[in-house]
């Protein structure tokens, strides 16, 4: 039995991805099964809702890419790191595709651009990302290359996504972010 998704998310984001709770629940089975046949997945099982775990309330920035790492300074900070599909083979990149992490994912956007009256930006890194701007309908949203090594040459460099989207958040009265990792 799955363990309740308030017990182990943030409230916010448990109400939010309510809709979704049973394909949560069949990724379960799915990733089980995965390491029942002898293949890993990353990130790590307590890992997979993540970016879940910060509030649904505070999130003002939704970066969306495909396998970049997390970064909890950013999410301490207002900055929601999500990728298309959670999970995924180790050195084999969309490999989870198609399983049915993109319901949630489309789930956990569409609920925070319903948010009323809350100043959010959308940063969209590559072609995957980009599909989503349909479903961030009057939300700001700043598109490009993703900055892997592989692709950043085409579009990234040069594309000043976070300054662009402090000047989003102030022209929607938030103050900007402080984008320094330590």
């Amino acid at each position: 039995m799955a363990e309740p998704l308030r017990n182990i998310i943030d409230p916010g984001w448990a109400e939010a991805l309510e809709p979704v709770a049973g394909r949560i629940a069949a990724m379960g089975e799915f990733l089980r099964a995965e390491v029942a046949a002898g293949r890993t997945y990353l990130p790590s099982g307590e890992n997979v809702l993540r970016a879940f775990k910060q509030p649904f309330d505070g999130v003002r920035v939704l970066i969306v890419g495909q396998d970049h790492g997390v970064r909890s300074p950013l999410a301490e900070r207002g900055v929601l790191l999500l990728n298309r599909v959670l999970t995924v083979q180790p050195r084999q990149p969309g490999s989870h595709r198609g399983k049915g992490w993109e319901q949630v994912t489309e789930q956990a956007i569409r609920a925070l651009a319903g948010r009323p009256g809350t100043p959010l930006v959308a940063i969209l890194w590559g072609r995957d990302a980009r599909t989503l701007v349909p479903l961030l309908s009057g939300i700001p949203c700043i598109e490009s290359a993703h900055p892997s090594p592989n692709s950043a040459h085409n579009g990234f460099f040069g594309s000043r996504p976070f300054s662009r989207a402090n000047q989003l958040l102030e022209q929607q009265g938030a103050a900007p972010l402080d984008w320094k990792l330590p």
